[in-house]
C-alpha cells in the first residue's frame, strides 16, 4: 500500500512538473510575442514621426519627399538628412530640364542597401544591395539606342574584393535595365571607367575589360573590348 502511494505521488509530481514547465513555456512565448508586438508598434510610431518631420522640412528635396510619403516604402528614414548630396547629370531624357541623382538608403529583402535615385521621378531608381556606393560611380554616356534618353554607366562595388563590375543601363518600359557589363579589376584602374564604354553604332556599344583573374604571376590575360546590343 505504501509503495502504491509513493508511486502515485511520484506520478502526480511528474505531471505537476510537466504542467509547470508547459505553463512556463507558454508564459515565455506570451511575453516574447508581447515584446515583439510592442517593439513593432514603437518602430511604426517612430517611422511615422520621422516621416512627418521630413515632410515638413522645407530644405528637403521634393523628390525625396515623394519617395518617403508611401508608408509601405522601404526607405530607411533614420538615415535621411536634409543635406543629402546631389550630382548634376544634365538633361538625360531630352525634356529641357536638368536631371540630378542622389543616394536613397533603402531596405531590400531584409538587407541594407541604397538606390541611385533621379530627381525626375519618371526615371526609375537603380537599386543596389550594398551601402558602399558613391555618386561618382554613376555617369551619363551616349544615347546609344537613339531613343532620346541617354544611357547610364555605373561602377558597381561589392564592398569587398578587388573585382567590381562596370555596367550599362538603358531606359526601357519605364525603368532602367542592364544592357551589358564587364569586370572592373582594381589592379587595373586605367583607363578610367568612362573611357571603357563606347558607342559603335545605333543600339550597339562596346565595353573594355582588363583583368588577370585566374592567371598565375599577375599576368594580364584579358584586355579586350566586348560588344553588346540594346534590343
Amino acid at each position: 500500500m505504501r509503495i502504491a502511494v509513493v508511486i502515485l505521488f511520484s506520478f502526480l509530481s511528474l505531471l505537476n512538473t510537466k504542467s509547470i514547465g508547459q505553463i512556463s513555456k507558454n508564459t515565455e512565448s506570451y511575453v516574447q510575442d508581447s515584446t515583439e508586438k510592442r517593439d513593432e508598434v514603437l518602430y511604426v510610431q517612430k517611422q511615422d514621426s520621422l516621416r512627418n518631420m521630413f515632410l515638413a522640412d522645407d530644405k528637403l528635396h521634393p523628390t525625396v519627399k515623394y519617395y518617403i510619403q508611401d508608408t509601405g516604402a522601404s526607405v530607411l528614414l533614420y538615415e535621411l538628412t536634409d543635406s543629402m548630396e546631389f550630382k548634376v547629370l544634365g538633361d538625360i531624357n531630352s525634356d529641357g530640364k536638368i536631371d540630378s541623382v542622389f543616394l536613397l538608403p533603402e531596405l531590400f529583402d531584409g538587407d541594407l542597401g541604397q538606390s541611385f535615385t533621379f530627381t525626375d521621378i519618371r526615371l526609375s531608381k537603380i537599386q543596389t544591395g550594398v551601402q558602399c556606393n558613391h555618386l561618382a560611380n554613376l555617369f551619363v554616356i551616349d544615347d546609344i539606342d537613339e531613343d532620346g534618353i541617354k544611357e547610364i554607366g555605373l561602377y558597381y562595388s561589392s564592398c569587398a574584393s578587388r573585382f567590381k563590375m562596370l555596367r550599362v543601363y538603358t531606359f526601357e518600359s519605364g525603368q532602367w535595365n542592364e544592357a551589358g557589363s564587364v569586370v572592373f579589376d582594381l589592379n587595373y584602374t586605367k583607363p578610367s571607367m568612362q573611357k571603357r564604354i563606347k558607342k559603335i553604332g545605333k543600339g550597339k556599344f562596346a565595353m573594355r575589360e582588363i583583368t588577370d583573374a585566374g592567371a598565375p604571376d599577375s599576368i594580364v590575360i584579358q584586355d579586350k573590348w566586348l560588344n553588346f546590343e540594346i534590343k
